[in-house]
Formats: structure tokens, C-alpha cells, sequence
């Protein structure tokens, strides 16, 4: 096999498992939120900071397979979803990253019960997160796109402290 062929056979290859691929247009929202967390997993402001930027852009419309609880959770994680300008901490990053990673739990959980699926993300709770930081409650979910349990309520400290959650 010549170099070219080499170079043909590598450009068409499947994509590697640490770059999912979107299998449902709401999978680039999910594998932004989950870089959120991974950041926080990593106790690192200044990645989440960034993350939090791929967060502004718009959501795809729902199609007319969308259930109501994937309407419902949507509409959750569109209202969640502006942070990262103003935390100046990591506690305070984790605070404000709750009800979006509960919501983008909510949505990745509600596709994967559906027929559309949501094959991006797998969706983890914590449950002992109320020590994470001040007003935190006793249990929390996230999302994430792959690998072990990478904890973004606790981040080094308890990194791998969590369960998946099955539809």
C-alpha cells in the first residue's frame, strides 16, 4: 500500500472515541456542556471560562419527533445555558453550572428514553455533593462524552465520586 493510500484510508476513517459524533442534532449542545464540566472535573477556571463560550450559540429547532420531555428539558437548558462571564471561582463556577448540567441531564436522558436518542453523552449523578460549595444540593447530575467518572462537582478531590444513570 503506497503513502497515499495510507493517507485515503486514515481520512476516511471513523473518528476517534474522544470525539463523538453528533447522532442527533442536540449532541453538539450536550458535548458542550459536557466540556463545561470536564473543565470543572479538571479544577481549571480558565478552560471552563472558555467552554462556557460554545454555549452561546444557537440550539437547533426541535423536529417534530421531539417528546415533551425533551421540549421541557430543552427549554431548561436554553434558560441555563449563559454562564461564564462573571465567576470568579471555582465554587462559584460549580454553583452556576448546576442548573445547566441538571438540565442538559434532563434533555440527554429524555432523548436516550426516545427513539432519537442521544448517543454523545452519558449522564452521571453524584450523591453527596452538598459539601461541594455553599447552597449545593445533596445530589447532582451531569453530563459527559466518555471515559471514566470525571466528577465536576468535586473535581480532584472526589474525581471519580459518582454513578451512571441509565435511562
Amino acid at each position: 500500500m503506497s503513502l497515499s493510500d495510507h493517507q485515503a484510508e486514515a481520512a476516511t476513517a471513523a473518528p476517534s472515541e474522544s470525539t463523538p459524533t453528533p447522532a442527533h442534532p442536540l449532541d453538539p449542545i450536550l458535548n458542550t456542556i459536557a466540556a463545561v464540566g470536564a473543565a470543572l472535573a479538571a479544577d481549571d477556571l480558565d478552560a471552563y471560562k472558555a467552554a462556557t463560550q460554545g454555549l452561546h450559540a444557537p440550539l437547533p429547532p426541535l423536529t417534530e419527533q421531539g417528546s415533551q420531555d425533551v421540549a421541557v428539558a430543552l427549554g431548561k437548558v436554553e434558560n441555563a445555558r449563559h454562564l461564564g462571564a462573571t465567576e470568579s471561582d471555582l465554587a462559584a463556577a460549580r454553583a452556576a453550572y448546576l442548573p445547566l448540567s441538571e438540565a442538559a441531564a434532563e434533555l440527554a436522558l429524555a432523548l436516550q428514553a426516545g427513539s432519537s436518542g442521544a448517543g454523545g453523552v452519558a449522564v452521571f449523578a453524584c450523591p453527596m455533593t452538598d459539601s461541594a460549595f455553599p447552597g449545593a444540593p445533596a445530589k447532582a447530575r451531569w453530563v459527559q462524552t466518555s471515559g471514566p467518572t470525571r466528577n465536576p462537582w468535586f473535581g480532584a478531590e472526589m474525581l471519580e465520586c459518582g454513578a451512571k444513570i441509565n435511562p
